[in-house]
């Protein structure tokens, strides 16, 4: 298996929704979910050149340096890799001040003297707590105060001749004096800006799509009073006439929960004639007379959901592979895969068949009064942002 490298996922005490979920790019090459309570530290092996999202809130992803060889999940701990400073969770970058204009994602120090020995790491990893975890603090004589925390910790600072300085392990940093920027002593972080949408806080909105007037794009999380887990990737963004648009995902769970049942499109189909299964694929058929009509809103790789007397709740049967309908010759009938995580057997010969449509690709953006929103840029040269907005529609229940 390629080397790969090594991350660390924190989850703070405080996490919003009481968890912090990823998604993890393997080094093994799959993709896998990852969810951690609060006070949760986990380290995981990513291939290089993939990349390790936030689903949530909350939580953060901080690269160690280290390589790895294991499969998805935990980093196997043989040969485990040299020791390196545990880095405290990445926080936000300065709030933009009242005075119009760009602000920068900080730069990165530049080493003056030698490049520093890594302090060991602790054995006791930090909890990401604000009165245990140490941060550096920025104030701002525009706002009158401390509105931005940092993730690097020096062990002193000085201003000298307009310049600043840190000192760590025993080495001088210059600091905003190169073009790589979020990276200190070593350690890489990213940029994190977090804010509401909070207009009209009395009526149900529907969030649908997210403007980022920027010089680049942004990953950004997303989460209602109502709904969590809406997420836009990077790369999803398109530019128009100098700015950015993407329209907001949901990153719903496989099988669903059941509190998001209301909130997804669940479209029932009817009792199954008969059901098959020969090794991981399953055959369902329909009647034909009466007919059982399948419909045309059904899709492959839609999840398909299957439920038994007295017809209470709903478990995931599989994957849609094929459909395929052909009345004349008899022909009404669905393929599905049984090896989709999560699945469960179906138990008796007739269910009441159903699907959920694919939480990313519904694309019907976020239920809920208001919206907090967290913008992540992990770039390492200059970035700006001018200012954000969300197109919303009320909602009718």
């Amino acid at each position: 298996m390629a080397s790969c490298s090594t991350y660390e996922l924190i989850c703070p005490f405080n996490a919003i929704g009481e968890e912090c979920t990823y998604t993890v790019a393997c080094c093994g090459g799959e993709k896998t979910s990852v969810i951690l309570t609060p006070e949760d530290i986990q380290t995981v092996c990513v291939e290089f050149g993939g990349r390790v999202l936030v689903t949530s809130l909350s939580g953060s992803a901080n690269p160690l340096g280290a390589t790895c060889t294991s499969n998805c999940g935990d980093v196997d701990p043989s040969p485990s890799p040299s020791p390196v400073p545990a880095p405290t969770p990445a926080t936000p970058v300065p709030a933009p001040s009242p005075t119009p204009g760009p602000s920068p994602t900080p730069a990165a120090p530049t080493p003056v003297a030698a490049t520093p020995t890594p302090a060991p790491s602790s054995i006791v990893p930090p909890i990401p707590s604000p009165v245990e975890t140490e941060y550096t603090l920025s104030y701002s004589e525009t706002a009158s105060g401390w509105p931005s925390f940092y993730s690097y910790n020096p062990d002193y600072m000085l201003g000298m001749n307009n310049y600043f300085y840190t000192f760590k392990n025993g080495n001088v940093y210059q600091h905003n004096e190169n073009d790589t920027r979020n990276n200190y002593y070593g350690i890489q972080y990213n940029s994190q800006v977090t804010s509401v949408f909070n207009e009209m806080p009395l009526q149900n909105k529907i969030f649908k799509t997210f403007n980022l007037e920027s010089d680049n794009a942004w990953q950004v999380n997303f989460e209602t009073d109502l709904q969590t887990q809406g997420f836009i990737e990077s790369d999803w963004f398109i530019k128009k006439e100098g700015a950015y648009f993407a329209f907001v995902r949901q990153s719903g769970e496989v099988p669903a929960l059941a509190q998001q049942y209301a909130m997804r499109s669940a479209n029932g189909i009817g009792r199954a004639s008969n059901v098959s299964v020969v090794g991981t694929t399953g055959t369902i058929n329909f009647s034909i007379n009466p007919l059982v009509s399948i419909g045309s809103i059904v899709s492959i790789g839609d999840y398909l959901y299957s439920s038994v007397p007295s017809y209470t709740t709903i478990s995931l049967a599989g994957q849609i592979t094929n459909i395929e309908v052909d009345l004349p010759n008899a022909v009404n009938r669905i393929t599905f895969t049984t090896s989709t995580a999560g699945s469960q057997p179906i138990l008796i010969n007739d269910p009441y068949i159903l699907y959920i449509k694919n939480s990313e690709a519904e694309s019907h953006g976020l239920l809920g009064h208001y919206c907090i929103f967290t913008l992540i840029n992990e770039n390492t040269t200059a970035t700006e942002l001018f200012a954000v907005e969300s197109d919303i529609m009320k909602s009718y229940p």
